[in-house]
């Protein structure tokens, strides 16, 4: 799933995005998801811009770890949309791909490179927020709740909160996905 949930304090957009919460877990899916909403972000590529793609890795599992993903989703991020990702957040990254994501950004060059940024803890992730989202309050309390959810499908912040973002089109979404979860 990836949404829009506003704009941080240097103007890009911020895409929350948590393959833990997806009922889809197919990696072509997954990507013409995230196509649709930069298409949809930025007018059919018309609109200047660029985006933090923030990544929640709660509740990753077996089902979310396709091989095909990173190869699919690092050719969108490189090939087609390369001028729009200002960085790449991940949250919650699981010890076992540290390893692999510490070998594997060196055949990056450096400025590619400084786009990935990890928060392994709370704090990491408070300064950053305090540094990029304090302008955007509504968005920052999602996303700190958004931070404390266990990844399950469905599993979103609280209505109230969601109710609160600028993104008309996230508000639609997260309505539907709560109605779904109350059924």
């Amino acid at each position: 799933c990836f949404m829009r949930v506003g704009t941080d304090a240097a103007g890009h957009h911020v895409i929350y995005s948590c393959a833990g919460a997806a009922r889809n877990k197919k990696p072509v899916d997954g990507c013409k998801h995230l196509c649709l909403e930069l298409e949809r972000i930025f007018d059919g590529n018309n609109a200047p811009g660029r985006v933090v793609l923030v990544v929640n890795m709660a509740g990753l599992g077996i089902a979310d770890c396709n091989p095909m993903t990173p190869m699919m989703c690092l050719s969108i991020f490189f090939n087609h949309y390369a001028e729009r990702f200002f960085q790449i957040v991940l949250w919650g990254m699981p010890t076992i791909f540290v390893g692999t994501y510490s070998a594997g950004i060196r055949i990056f060059n450096p400025l590619t490179q400084s786009r990935f940024i990890i928060h392994r803890t709370d704090v990491d992730r408070i300064r950053y927020a305090e540094s990029y989202w304090s302008n955007n309050p509504e968005m920052a309390a999602w996303l700190d709740a958004a931070r404390r959810l266990k990844g399950v499908p469905g599993e979103f912040p609280d209505l109230s909160l969601s109710r609160q973002l600028d993104d008309h089109n996230t508000r639609a979404l997260l309505e539907r996905c709560a109605a779904l979860v109350a059924k």
